[in-house]
């Protein structure tokens, strides 16, 4: 053995390195909704472990509440995802979300842009 060398046939070839969620947004070309319907965003992640222990998402950068109910919904069956219900004008934006593993958390690397097409009403 050389200093500090390990011979290759030493190394365990099950030993895989552990990472933290690399997260990006989906869609990437984001989303276009009705006004008072819902959108749909979701993270995809590559990780080590990849069990997610925690998910937290944001609106322009502020972190959203995230009730079991009410206006946000998150679910955490398959990848992330946030439904916003009942889109209003003011949930145009971007958003993003930050997931965490035992090894540690990773935010996303873009957006997913929400846009709301607004009901006009026309008078004659």
């Amino acid at each position: 053995m050389l200093d500090g060398v390990v011979p290759l046939a030493k190394l365990d070839p099950t030993c895989t390195p552990r990472n933290p969620p690399a997260v990006v947004m989906q869609p990437t070309g984001g989303v276009i909704v009705n006004e008072s319907d819902s959108a749909i965003i979701y993270c995809t992640y590559e990780a080590n472990p990849y069990n997610v222990s925690d998910v937290l998402w944001y609106h322009e950068d502020d972190q959203l509440a995230v009730p079991t109910a009410g206006k946000y919904e998150s679910s955490s069956q398959g990848y992330p995802t946030l439904t916003v219900r009942n889109v209003r004008k003011d949930d145009r934006g971007m958003y993003s979300c930050s997931l965490a593993n035992s090894v540690g958390r990773g935010n996303a690397s873009n957006y997913a842009e929400v846009n709301v097409l607004c009901k006009y009403i026309f008078s004659y």
